[in-house]
């Protein structure tokens, strides 16, 4: 696979000399007045109106219980976050800890930027994590160089409602593809005029790539269009079925093409959306978005479960996470872990971060410490059914690019009656070129 080109790190490094002065903070735990040491965590929880009190908080407690220890917040936007980190970094600037997307970690791992956790986290908080979610969030080469904070992966939420409306189980949602095709055949005959039936993010976008994930490894057996390895699989028959049914979810209306994953919510939030492909903030964005949904009728109204398998009954989804990363070179690596293992399975952030803005945990503890993760229908079902199914996403330094490729094939799919063999022709012939 190639590389990060030497141009991009170059550009990266004249713009260290470029910025406005003061543009870079100061990077690296450091000693104090009176012996405290600082950690530097980069994270956009901060800067972000709707978690900012709550990390703050969260940062608060670990302090009073570190008094040795100070966090110096580096409050970055998320999609700023990688690039200033590579800048800084470059520059031999980078900070002690950082939140990440889990689609990012690849690529600071491939700069060599990130020290493994193996050796740096306590034994018992490595039996605490979920390990499916563990490996799928961080596992390179056999060393894990990230641990996952907040779960965001999607699963499958079903209207109970509607699911009785059109005269079916509204307690067996679907486990395979061909069950939600029929149930998408039962149903459209029977529910209201402007219903939709399937979120489905099809934008050019890394998001829409996720969101299309499990169905493409639905309709592939398994086997990943394309893998870090430098194999691709994207002509196939499987690939091709997907594309098909892609095509027959738009021609029947089934879905509108084109939408962001978020903008089917508010059709959820007004009972019009039968399926949804969501994670569990969908719980607090829907009351938002309806504030007569109390949490009463949420929980009665929806459902959630995995999302549906393939033919080998299967099911798989790729794990959306907030990961946390801990820098090579970091000077206080072992106080750097005790915060990270704070961040992800403390009463404090569990409590004030992680369930007060509706994530999944990470922890298996957690809902001994948390009583709020018990009170979520939702959260008990993900823990349950799709966590165990989390596989890792193949991203690397040309994650967009693969992305960019397999979602434009889709939107030719989906807005033209265009042959699909050729599409496919053309997507595994520039698929491949990227790992020439």
């Amino acid at each position: 696979m190639k590389k990060l080109s030497s141009i991009w790190f170059f550009s990266a490094f004249l713009a260290v000399f470029l910025v406005l002065p003061g543009f870079l903070h100061a990077g690296g735990a450091k000693a104090s007045d009176g012996g405290v040491k600082t950690i530097s965590f980069a994270n956009w929880a901060s800067v972000e109106e709707a978690t900012q009190s709550r990390i703050a908080a969260v940062i608060t407690a670990f302090e009073q219980a570190h008094p040795d220890l100070k966090i110096d917040v580096q409050g970055i936007p998320v999609s700023d976050i990688v690039k200033e980190i590579t800048i800084r970094s470059t520059a031999g600037n980078p900070p002690d800890i950082a939140q990440l997307s889990s689609d990012n970690v690849r690529q600071l791992q491939s700069a060599n930027l990130l020290i493994p956790l193996d050796d740096l986290l306590s034994a018992d908080f490595k039996k605490d994590l979920y390990p499916d979610l563990y490996d799928a969030t961080g596992l390179i080469d056999g060393k894990h160089y990230a641990a996952p904070w907040a779960n965001s992966t999607h699963g499958l939420f079903y209207n109970k409602k509607l699911l009785a409306q059109a005269g079916l189980d509204p307690n067996k949602p679907p486990k395979t593809i061909d069950e939600l095709n029929a149930i998408l055949r039962a149903a459209k005959p029977k529910l209201p005029a402007g219903t939709l039936f399937l979120q489905v993010d099809t934008t050019v976008r890394t998001l829409g790539l996720i969101h299309q994930w499990p169905f493409l490894l639905a309709f592939n057996n398994g086997v990943e269009p394309y893998n870090l390895k430098g194999e691709v699989h994207f002509n196939t028959p499987g690939i091709k079925a997907y594309l098909e049914w892609l095509r027959w979810l738009v021609k029947e209306e089934y879905t509108l093409p084109g939408l962001k994953y978020g903008e089917f919510r508010p059709y959820a939030a007004q009972d019009k959306l039968l399926f949804g492909n969501d994670w569990t903030t969908f719980d607090g964005i829907l009351r938002s978005l309806n504030p007569q949904l109390t949490p009463a009728i949420l929980y009665e109204t929806w459902g959630a479960t995995a999302l549906p398998a393939g033919s080998d009954g299967k099911a798989r989804t790729p794990v959306q996470a907030h990961a946390l990363v801990i820098f090579r070179n970091s000077k206080v690596q072992k106080e750097t872990a005790s915060f990270l293992e704070f961040l992800a399975a403390s009463p404090d952030s569990l409590n004030k971060y992680i369930a007060a803005s509706g994530f999944t945990p990470a922890t298996q503890s957690a809902f001994s410490k948390a009583p709020a993760f018990s009170e979520s229908g939702f959260i008990k079902s993900f823990i349950s059914d799709v966590v165990p199914t989390s596989v890792p996403m193949p991203t690397g330094p040309d994650y967009a690019s693969y992305a960019e490729i397999i979602m434009t094939a889709v939107q030719q799919v989906i807005t033209t009656d265009a042959a699909i063999q050729p599409i496919l022709d053309d997507g595994q012939k520039k698929l491949e070129a990227l790992f020439k």
